[in-house]
């Protein structure tokens, strides 16, 4: 019965929804009675909730793919209890997710004992598992949803990734030293599971509904007041309670393996805000050449603020390399910044210029160049948002970016040329990057918040890495943080009948 072990340790450790998934429903390795001992404790929690005045709050769900007639009449049985539970019990949070194909219980054991040691020793609380929206997959080739997705062109130039948060988890470059070999330089899991776990700082994922920050936990809009959940210090950060970069998003791939695509609907309400929002994501590269492109669109059903960004991890030297990022050169061709609140990182809605000041990487500067001194010294590190110039350095705002105005809807967002947002250098090998985008926004961050402690990570990442201070570099292409309370800022509301676009492109090159 270890199926029904498993989840029983997790509904004892506080866990208060479980959410079965089951997977290629016809390909069950494991015994009928196992599984259905599965469903049934699942259905016995649904008919608890259901008597819980907190029922509407946590929801469940079962999700089967494949043929439900082939499996044993138990299991149908079960199967259909917990449907009819599902449309019962209100908002959905996935909390458990476990693949059946699974071919080994040892390696399934592992995987559930991350979450209990977590808790045990106080890393992960059971009251922040279940906001946090952990997902507990286990990782196999014949899961459909714990897939992974390679596109490959003929430059040797590679992309994995993965429905769990429609995140890149391998982007693998040609060596400047020897362009046969290929680098590694996103920093993130070899293992898939390792995306969908709490705590895990967005590796390579899309995250949204508003990335960066909300301050106050709130915002208004055409009257109303919308409350989110505080998940750092006072404000929201990365959307707050559903962080898409855990959910599971559907996913297809094109015939010639240039391009995959994954979406999803965040529903009208989820983590507090309006709207039902649907949402594309689509990684694309040419048949040659060494540059991944990524684009962000969404329409909505109501007014509500939008802020999708890839949260990308870079280390050119590789992610494995345990290598800082603080003697990488960086130019950020933009004159102007949006300035914090000094330990807060929320903006004071003034724009200022970038000269004298630490932020000017006009001229291309050194990672380590004033480090220490950004946002007076209380980060140690930078996270800052610039503002993307039209066409290289200008010493004028870019006309594009007015106060109330929101410049990622319409066709024009869709189709306007991309500007230079910034070019990163890594010395030692030569290996370049460019970042543009249609975005009126870049935030530099230099991985501050790693600390290479396992309890930060959930999971090891690359080559057995907890990576460390500094030991990979964030691009963000996005609006301004916290804009939808700041009115002098462009705005980031999104309203039926637009479309929402963020383009970004990764450019990879070789220094001369």
């Amino acid at each position: 019965m270890f199926m029904k072990q498993i989840v029983q340790w997790c509904l004892e450790l506080g866990i208060s929804c479980v959410s079965v998934y089951a997977f290629s429903i016809d390909n069950f390795r494991r015994p009928a009675d196992e599984v259905d001992a599965l469903m049934e404790l699942a259905a016995a929690k649904f008919d608890e909730l259901a008597h819980d005045e907190d029922a509407k709050r946590w929801g469940a769900e079962l999700r089967v793919v494949g043929d439900l007639s082939r499996a044993p009449p138990a299991i149908q049985a079960a199967a259909a209890r917990l449907m009819q539970g599902s449309k019962e019990q209100g908002p959905t949070r996935s909390v458990v997710n476990i693949c059946f194909s699974y071919t080994s219980s040892q390696e399934l054991q592992h995987a559930v004992q991350q979450v209990a040691a977590g808790v045990a020793q106080s890393q992960l609380l059971p009251d922040d598992v279940t906001p946090q929206l952990l997902q507990q997959v286990m990782h196999t080739r014949e899961c459909p949803p714990c897939m992974v997705i390679t596109l490959q062109n003929k430059s040797n130039f590679s992309v994995t990734v993965t429905p769990i948060g429609a995140s890149i988890q391998k982007l693998l470059v040609p060596d400047c030293q020897n362009i046969s070999r290929q680098v590694d330089v996103m920093l993130g899991y070899e293992e898939v599971a390792g995306y969908s776990l709490y705590p895990h700082p967005s590796f390579g994922a899309t995250v949204g509904r508003v990335g960066n920050r909300i301050s106050g936990a709130q915002f208004s809009l055409n009257g109303e007041t919308f409350k989110l959940e505080a998940n750092e210090g006072n404000n929201t950060l990365h959307g707050g309670a559903v962080r898409w970069s855990k959910v599971m998003w559907s996913a297809s791939v094109s015939s010639d393996k240039l391009t995959a695509t994954f979406m999803r609907t965040s529903n009208d309400g989820e983590a507090g805000f309006p709207g039902n929002v649907r949402v594309m994501v689509m990684y694309s590269m040419p048949e040659e050449g060494s540059h991944l492109n990524v684009t962000m669109q969404a329409m909505t059903d109501k007014a509500t603020p939008l802020n999708i960004i890839n949260h990308a991890y870079f280390n050119l030297k590789g992610a494995a390399s345990d290598s800082s990022v603080l003697d990488y050169v960086v130019k950020i061709p933009s004159n102007f910044y949006t300035p914090t609140t000094p330990g807060q990182l929320l903006p004071t809605g003034q724009i200022f210029r970038v000269k004298d000041t630490p932020y000017d990487f006009t001229t291309g500067r050194k990672v380590g160049y004033k480090l220490q001194a950004a946002d007076g010294g209380l980060q140690r590190g930078y996270d800052v948002n610039y503002v993307v110039p039209q066409s290289g350095a200008s010493d004028q705002q870019p006309v594009w970016w007015r106060p109330g105005e929101n410049p990622q809807v319409g066709s024009d967002a869709a189709k306007r040329p991309l500007s230079l947002a910034a070019t990163v250098t890594e010395p030692s090998t030569g290996m370049r990057l460019k970042v543009l985008t249609n975005a009126p926004g870049l935030q530099l961050y230099t991985g501050n918040s790693l600390t290479g402690k396992p309890k930060d990570m959930a999971l090891a990442g690359k080559g057995g890495l907890f990576y460390k201070q500094y030991g990979g570099l964030c691009l963000s292409a996005q609006a301004f943080p916290n804009a939808i309370n700041t009115p002098t800022f462009p705005s980031i509301v999104v309203r039926p009948g637009d479309m929402y676009s963020n383009r970004v492109s990764y450019d990879f090159s070789c220094a001369a």
